[in-house]
């Protein structure tokens, strides 16, 4: 295209334009285009909750190293959880069979024959929803449910730690056995740790004190069992069905467009 091409005289036509008619085959290719992707199939979409919304909450966990074709249905898990601190605990069964190393159990004294996961609830303060097509009296529908929170299990490997903390205490014992002035060493050194927790309390070090805040509330905070259901279990189901088949009762909307503003 010639230089002069690119402009046009302000007495000149424009839709005699060589460039206007180009975009104009352009735009009718694209329309044709999304015609042979038509809408085959609308279904209405429904707004759930919890059947006792008061009592009840409804929260995700995600391990990214469990895929979607080994559920937990078949699995008994133990599952406990610190409200205070939001950190939910699991306990799932190892498979022994495979990629298990004996000698590394030997070393440590035990069979490990569970997996803990740990994580923190993360709160999604609204707008975060578990959706599912479900069908009802012949007809399909999307149904919403509202999460409460989500969380991220990670491997927790308490069985190394706790081997490493019995093996310290151990170590601290034969030393004050052996050398009594060793006792000494260890007071200093908790005197130290005193006045640094003094000034943490004082405000000196905002961060690093609110941080050992939260880990002295997160050890002084008891574990409560949460009862773990699996999906085939009665009570699972009824929940299931009161989530599947919710009120469809007219909901009034109280956003306007100027909230969007």
């Amino acid at each position: 295209m010639d230089k002069k091409d690119l402009f046009v005289a302000e007495d000149e036509d424009v839709s005699e334009s060589p460039a206007l008619e180009e975009y104009q085959d352009t735009n009718e290719g694209v329309m044709e285009e999304e015609d042979d992707d038509p809408i085959i199939l609308t279904m209405p979409v429904v707004h759930g909750s919890l059947p006792h919304r008061s009592s009840q909450s409804l929260h995700v966990l995600q391990y990214t190293s469990r895929p979607k074709s080994r559920p937990f249905d078949q699995e008994r898990l133990r599952s406990s959880i610190k409200p205070g601190s939001k950190v939910v605990e699991m306990k799932v069964p190892m498979d022994t069979s495979r990629f298990y190393d004996e000698a590394r159990a030997e070393e440590l004294g035990t069979k490990v024959a569970t997996s803990n996961l740990q994580g923190v609830l993360t709160e999604t303060d609204g707008g975060l929803y578990v959706g599912q097509i479900v069908e009802k009296d012949g007809n399909l529908q999307m149904v919403l449910l509202p999460v409460d929170s989500t969380a991220q299990l990670k491997p927790l490997f308490k069985h190394i730690d706790e081997l490493e903390a019995a093996r310290t205490a151990h170590s601290k014992q034969e030393v004050s056995t052996l050398d009594p002035t060793k006792q000494n060493a260890v007071h200093v050194l908790q005197t130290a740790a005193k006045a640094s927790n003094q000034l943490l309390s004082e405000g000196t070090y905002g961060g690093l004190g609110s941080c050992l805040k939260h880990i002295k509330k997160f050890d002084e905070e008891t574990w409560l069992t949460l009862s773990w259901k699996a999906t085939s279990d009665p009570a699972t189901q009824d929940i299931l069905g009161s989530l599947q088949s919710p009120s469809q009762d007219a909901v009034d909307a109280t956003t306007t467009f100027d909230d969007f503003a």
